[in-house]
């Protein structure tokens, strides 16, 4: 185990904006899957994260978070991608995904 502290959690609805919401990292994995969800997800990390913090989206290569890149940097965040490769022999199973890093732009 390591000795960092729990970190806090809290259930978001990516369409809206939370006035009190500032946060150094944002996690999420599986929130790429339509289309119309990757503005929404752009523009709430840019709303919520704190200017020297930074966002990791998870995704497993589905064909509509191909264009989350472009479209997160005309929200106003810088992206660096990632791929990394499926680990079928570790317990359990890592699958192929990509990472996409997200800061918010000075």
């Amino acid at each position: 185990r390591n000795t960092l502290p729990a970190p806090e959690l809290r259930f978001v609805d990516w369409r809206r904006t939370y006035p009190d919401l500032r946060v150094e990292r944002i996690v999420a994995s599986d929130v790429l899957y339509e289309s119309r969800c990757l503005r929404p997800v752009a523009e709430f990390v840019e709303r919520h994260l704190t200017p020297d913090g930074f966002a990791l989206i998870v995704d497993s290569f589905r064909a509509p978070a191909d264009a989350f890149d472009s479209v997160a940097r005309h929200c106003g965040v810088s992206v660096k991608t990632e791929e990394q490769p499926a680990r079928p022999d570790e317990t359990p199973p890592r699958p192929r995904c990509r990472v996409f890093t997200l800061r918010r732009r000075a």
